[in-house]
């Protein structure tokens, strides 16, 4: 899962500059490859209190609304009271240690899993122009300064850096507060890839300095880098979103929209507003691109006129309504955390509370009604180890397009590729190769390996072996003793009946006869004499 912020905005246009004509069409590519959230709210103002929501369900105060151009520690000092929606009671800057995050529950909930389950990538982080600005846990201390750098790393963008329970390991902070430029060698494969990225893009890649002539050209270089990546076309999840509306600056907008908040929205105990004029951050939506959504057309929203000259909440918001808090419940739900938490149940902070839901990704509604599964199979199913379906329908072509298992459409060049596990050259015709490998991935050519093709196979499980014999009849076998084969160097493949659920690890067929053998996990052999 990635998450990316913009700032200062959202995908609701108005007058001026958020005319949304520069920006339509690029609109429209992205969401050909998910689906938009319409009624997704930020919740206070300005930017750090939005940051500090996502990752710990913590409301803002009085510091985090002003950016804290200072880290103030928190008062009073030491572990703080936390009231019984999760709060921390006190005022500062730089949270407790007992204040958890995203971080700490996904810590505990795999532990022992082999690599980091989380990262911040920060773009442009750092003081050292001979680095490219790529400094590892950026932040200025305890009553230090901003930790913004002239790489136009901003540290009220960062949301991991306030939490003493990160920062006060400097060990821990290094492994997990990272510059953007470790992301690609991360994404190379799904087991190098954190199962929760933030990514924070610089101050004008983001929007916040340069509006869309920053961030357009950044998204469309990163991502495609993220949804090339073996992780993403496995299970993966993009959300992408504003940290909050600022409207407030454009003529003819009226004050209220900055400030409107949604879903029950409640202050914490240490700031009457949240969005420090009003209740809330202001209605900003979100866009979900992920394998298991349905594409759809993105249709901008518009201001509608007051008659007196002012413009009024969009009128296109129906359905359900979500905000930050919403994000970091679904968040904790498709990670399969259930214990623990403010409430017991996995949920930390204001996400424990039941008004704010799940963005498309519930089971079932929110225990007052309001959020329900809105965009049925949007998101990827918990997690739980365990290779992911295939999709019942077609993928459209977008940036990269489908995952092989759609079945549907051949796959574009991408960055990086599912991981390969095995090929295979009919002895006879060595023009004619297969490679098998995660995720139901096949490849095929037919002219010695120049190029290379993908093959529907309507499953999404991984395959580990191939053998071709003479006649181009080829056999795969793969894990929960998956037996597929192909009678054509383009036919299609066809899975066979089984005698084990077992994992099958290589198979071998004899280049002049039907014989083939198959082995696996714990010992298992199984033979074919057709």
């Amino acid at each position: 899962m990635w998450v990316i912020d913009l700032e200062n905005g959202g995908f609701y246009f108005g007058p001026g500059d958020l005319s949304g004509a520069d920006y339509q069409s690029f609109y429209d590519q992205i969401a050909s490859l998910g689906n938009f959230v319409e009624g997704y709210f930020s919740i206070g103002h300005n930017s750090l209190d939005n940051y500090i929501a996502q990752v710990s369900g913590q409301a803002p105060n009085p510091q985090t609304q002003e950016d804290c151009p200072v880290n103030t520690d928190w008062e009073p000092p030491g572990a703080s009271v936390l009231n019984p929606l999760g709060q921390a009671v006190g005022q500062g800057c730089l949270l407790p240690a007992n204040v958890p995050t995203l971080g700490d529950q996904l810590d505990t909930a795999f532990a022992g899993g082999g690599h980091a389950t989380w990262k911040g990538y920060m773009e442009g982080m750092g003081t050292d122009p001979s680095t490219g600005y790529a400094t590892t846990c950026a932040q200025g201390g305890v009553n230090g300064g901003d930790a913004s750098s002239p790489g136009a790393y901003a540290g009220k963008h960062d949301p991991f850096i306030w939490f003493h329970g990160i920062i006060d390991s400097v060990q821990r902070c290094d492994a997990h507060v990272v510059p953007l430029s470790q992301l690609p060698a991360d994404l190379s494969s799904v087991d190098t890839t954190p199962n929760f990225s933030w990514i924070t893009p610089t101050l004008c890649n983001d929007g916040h300095d340069c509006g869309s002539a920053g961030f357009q050209p950044w998204l469309e270089k990163y991502l495609p880098i993220i949804t090339s990546s073996p992780a993403y076309r496995q299970d993966g999840m993009i959300v992408l979103t504003y940290d909050e509306q600022a409207v407030a600056s454009i003529p003819g907008i009226a004050p209220p929209l900055e400030v409107a908040s949604c879903c029950n929205e409640i202050p914490g105990p240490n700031a009457p507003n949240p969005g420090v004029g009003g209740p809330g951050g202001g209605i900003v939506g979100a866009i979900v691109l992920s394998p298991f959504v349905e594409p759809a057309t993105f249709t901008p929203c518009t201001w509608p006129s007051t008659g007196d000259g002012r413009l009024a909440q969009p009128t296109c918001v129906s359905g359900p309504m979500f905000n930050h808090y919403s994000a970091l419940r679904t968040f904790e739900d498709l990670f399969g955390i259930t214990s623990g938490g403010t409430d017991g149940a996995g949920h930390i902070g204001y996400a424990a509370t039941p008004n704010p839901g799940h963005f498309g990704c519930a089971t079932s509604p929110a225990p007052d009604g309001t959020a329900g599964d809105v965009f049925d199979g949007i998101c990827p199913p918990p997690y739980d180890g365990s290779p992911v379906p295939p999709l019942t329908t077609s993928a459209v072509s977008g940036l990269t397009g489908p995952r092989p298992a759609d079945g549907a459409f051949t796959w574009q060049q991408t960055v990086n590729g599912n991981d390969l596990n095995a090929v295979s050259c009919a002895p006879q015709s060595p023009a004619v190769c297969v490679a098998v490998g995660k995720v139901g991935t096949v490849l095929a050519s037919v002219d010695a390996g120049a190029t290379w093709h993908a093959q529907p196979t309507a499953l999404a499980r991984n395959l580990n072996g191939v053998s071709c014999d003479m006649s181009i009849t080829c056999v795969a076998v793969g894990d929960d003793g998956v037996v597929l084969t192909r009678t054509s160097s383009l036919g299609a493949w066809q899975k066979q009946p089984s005698p084990t659920n077992g994992d099958l690890s290589a198979v071998s067929c004899a280049p002049e006869s039907a014989v083939c053998v198959a082995v696996g996990r714990g010992g298992v052999v199984i033979g074919s004499a057709d």
